[in-house]
């Protein structure tokens, strides 16, 4: 939801232009325009930029569900939208699981749930969810065109490095704490650990874009949409 406010508000929040004030909630984000007589190509501004970022959006979406995907153009867009700088709120990266539909290299998680799940490709089987109550997360993955699946759980933190900011890319730390395999009814529990970190670089309420230091990227589609 995307709320407008005319008042000038003391002050502005950091990261934001002279006169767009983004400023997240946990409904959305609300705008603030400060009044100037530029304010009105202020906003005309700030609608482009948001309307060009739904159309990229939506073109990754389109290019995801394509049987044959062109994995050039998912990896610009990928660039485009990791670099848009969005606001966040931590409540956006809940209401999962969120389902990966692309990769390109393993992150931790998928090599932890996903043995030798390398390689750039377009695929279903695996999914995340970040619970903000909590911090918790759970991973899953599917083995043996389902006849298998392995889990994992754990934490996350949200890292700042110095002020924090309320745009995107936020780096987030996972720590898998333990885990099991599941075979039909037979669930057998892993002693599985690790501790890594990962940059959400985008994220609506529809796709999330992660990339790790290595440059693994992972595009994950929330369930329900």
């Amino acid at each position: 939801m995307l709320s407008v406010a005319s008042e000038r508000i003391p002050g502005r929040t950091p990261g934001c232009k002279s006169h767009v004030n983004l400023c997240p909630t946990a409904e959305g984000c609300t705008v603030f325009l400060n009044k100037s007589r530029n304010s009105g190509e202020d906003w005309a501004a700030f609608s482009e930029t948001r309307s060009q970022v739904a159309l990229e959006q939506q073109e990754l979406l389109d290019l995801l569900d394509s049987p044959a995907a062109d994995e050039a153009r998912i990896d610009e867009l990928i660039d485009i939208l990791g670099n848009s700088k969005q606001p966040f709120t931590e409540a956006s990266i809940g209401g999962g699981p969120w389902q990966v539909v692309y990769t390109k290299g393993p992150l931790l998680w998928q090599q932890l749930t996903s043995p030798g799940a390398g390689g750039k490709r377009v695929r279903q089987g695996g999914s995340q969810e970040f619970i903000p109550e909590g911090r918790r997360l759970v991973n899953f993955g599917s083995l043996l065109g389902g006849l298998a699946s392995v889990s994992a759980n754990g934490t996350y933190e949200l890292q700042e490095d110095g002020e924090a900011s309320p745009n995107l890319p936020k780096t987030i730390m996972a720590k898998v704490a333990g885990g099991s395999a599941k075979i039909g009814d037979l669930q057998i529990p892993l002693p599985i650990k690790g501790t890594g970190t990962v940059d959400l670089l985008y994220i609506d309420n529809s796709i999330r874009i992660f990339q790790n230091s290595q440059g693994s990227r992972v595009v994950q589609r929330k369930a329900s949409m």
